[in-house]
């Protein structure tokens, strides 16, 4: 865990219990709910049960990000050092002689949960469609197995080899186009009265960039519902970013998980890939459609993983 800089283990009860009310929190608060733009709703008895729901695990992650917080700070009286060994560690250390109103508490749970949400729902989700677009077509796994032959051959993969994996860079790419991850974007509010191509946007207006609408129009991408990773080649087979990509929106409020999930992305495909193929149970199809979340979250699929 970047938090800690800390490894557990798949059955620790901490990470299990963070995981599943993160999930609880995440449901409740999708972008498309309606609870979002009506908040009158909550007295209904269906968005009522919901909202408690939400609170409820609120609470378990807040006591659970405290626990996280006190071993930091048990280990940081022991070690006694102002070299930060990790995020939360960095944070404690800022909060001695700084203001109070920037660096407190509060402002520290509040960026566990952010860090959270930029790189664990991201990544996770990301991975899952990536999985199943991989066991839907068997070609791409196979074009990704001579890539990596050709230019890592028998040594052991590193990030710097990651540049020169084009086909591989634009299969991970094209995943999370055609299924991005936060379809309605992150909302952001208007600071001043703005005008944009004839629209006028008052101040404090909440805005929801719609990247499903930009990574799905036809007349951006060809044939968008159609998975085609050589869209981000160009003529001579290198990878390139078009402007209209944006899974992780721009500017200075762009996704802070970029980075670590791109490199995970690419961690994780290139371990697979080389090691199992993946193929689908007898009779067996994917469903593509997803769950709508505070991500794109796909289905539940069965998937068979086979040793190279």
């Amino acid at each position: 865990m970047i938090l800690l800089v800390k490894t557990f283990s798949l059955d620790d009860k901490t990470v299990i219990n963070l995981a599943q009310n993160f999930d609880t929190v995440l449901e409740a608060v999708a972008f498309g709910s309606p609870l979002n733009f009506l908040p009158f709703l909550r007295f209904l008895p269906k968005f009522k049960r919901s909202l408690a729901s939400l609170k409820k695990a609120v609470h378990i992650i807040h006591d659970l990000q405290k626990k996280l917080i006190n071993e930091c700070q048990e280990s940081m009286s022991s070690i006694k050092t102002d070299v930060p060994s990790n995020l939360i560690h960095a944070f404690l250390l800022q909060m001695s002689g700084s203001p109070e109103y920037i660096y407190n508490h509060d402002q520290l749970h509040y960026l566990l949960f952010d860090i959270y949400i930029a790189f664990t729902e991201t990544t996770k989700t990301s991975f899952g469609w990536i999985l199943m677009y991989l066991a839907q077509y068997e070609e791409v796994q196979n074009k990704i197995r001579q890539e990596l032959l050709e230019v890592v051959q028998d040594k052991t993969i590193e990030m710097d080899d990651f540049v020169n994996l084009h086909y591989t860079k634009a299969v991970i790419a094209e995943v999370v186009r055609i299924r991005t991850v936060a379809p309605l974007g992150v909302p952001q509010w208007v600071s001043e009265n703005v005008c944009v191509e004839g629209f006028t946007f008052v101040k404090d207006t909440m805005i929801m960039p719609l990247l499903w609408g930009i990574h799905m129009d036809p007349k951006v991408y060809k044939e968008p519902e159609e998975f085609r990773p050589e869209r981000f080649l160009d003529d001579d087979g290198k990878f390139f970013k078009p402007e209209s990509f944006l899974p992780f929106q721009t500017g200075k409020r762009i996704c802070i998980g970029e980075e670590i999930v791109k490199m995970m992305a690419f961690i994780f495909v290139v371990i697979v890939v080389k090691n199992f193929k993946l193929a689908l149970p007898d009779f067996a199809s994917i469903d593509f459609t997803g769950v709508s979340k505070a991500s794109l979250s796909p289905k539940p699929q069965k998937i068979m993983f086979k040793k190279i």
